[in-house]
């Protein structure tokens, strides 16, 4: 059954406070959280209550699972110069949700307005790559909500990352994918040295977590480690989703105590003869 629960209209601020709803989808239970929507800090009043319901936002990013942001496509318009839909303080918030491995879903919203669909959806994704670091790419979504179109292209959106957020690999394919990304690239050298990988575990979910093993790790550069990361991810059908990667180094086995020397080893070798 429909039914209108939230406060709309055109103008931006109406939502003052976030709003939980349950709804059950394909046997699966959610909370949705309807927050305040953000925007530039120069347009809210730091002693209204839109700058309070900015903090409810925030805090309701950091408990939540899986996080839609909504953005207005309406204003989407090559004819008359307005191509910019994710706008950098999007770009902030989108970051922020990244940055704390969440996944994000970007909803376009107000997609019955678009005249150039596809051209729209193609800007986006342009605009997600230069704005974004290319820690993963967000999956989209066209809404309208006045036509009743894209809720379930959403909810199936949801669905999916969530079932990536614990999907799992084996120990097997995953160092066969690293042979096959060290033979297309490997790490730099370090003070002309060379860093070698030699071992990847998947050692987490939610978010999939890998630890590589190997020498000299802690010269693999920033630039090398998003390379992996998104090797990875595009093996693994991972894109949707962050990732987190771990580096450690290969166990010494004499650390902490003295290296044997050959006496020692050929002292041992006859007393295992006499018994």
């Amino acid at each position: 059954m429909r039914s209108e629960v939230m406060l709309t209209g055109p103008l931006a601020g109406l939502t003052r406070e976030a709003i939980a709803h349950p709804f059950l989808y394909k046997d699966n239970s959610f909370i949705l959280i309807d927050t305040p929507g953000l925007r530039r800090k120069n347009r809210v009043d730091e002693g209204g209550l839109e700058f309070l319901s900015v903090g409810q936002s925030l805090q309701a990013v950091e408990k939540a699972d899986i996080i839609v942001l909504l953005l207005d496509a309406s204003g989407h318009n090559t004819g008359k110069g307005t191509w910019q839909v994710f706008e950098q303080q999007d770009a902030q918030i989108a970051q922020m949700i990244i940055n704390q491995y969440k996944p994000l879903i970007i909803g376009l919203t107000k997609w019955d307005l678009v005249e150039e669909p596809e051209v729209c959806l193609a800007d986006v994704r342009h605009q997600l790559g230069t704005r974004l670091h290319a820690i993963h790419t967000p999956l989209l979504v066209p809404i309208s909500s006045i036509k009743g179109k894209g809720i379930k292209s959403l909810l199936e959106a949801v669905l999916k990352v969530k079932k990536l957020q614990f999907a799992t690999f084996g120990t097997n394919k995953l160092n066969n994918l690293l042979n096959r990304v060290l033979a297309k690239r490997s790490p730099p050298l370090a003070n002309g040295k060379v860093v070698s990988l030699k071992f990847i575990r998947q050692t987490g979910t939610n978010p999939p977590s890998f630890t590589f093993w190997g020498n000299r790790i802690d010269a693999v550069s920033n630039h090398y480690k998003q390379f992996l990361r998104n090797q990875l991810a595009e093996a693994l059908s991972l894109e949707a989703i962050p990732l987190r990667i771990y580096f450690r180094a290969n166990a010494n086995p004499f650390h902490g105590s003295k290296k044997p020397g050959p006496g020692a080893r050929q002292g041992a070798r006859k007393g295992a003869r006499k018994k």
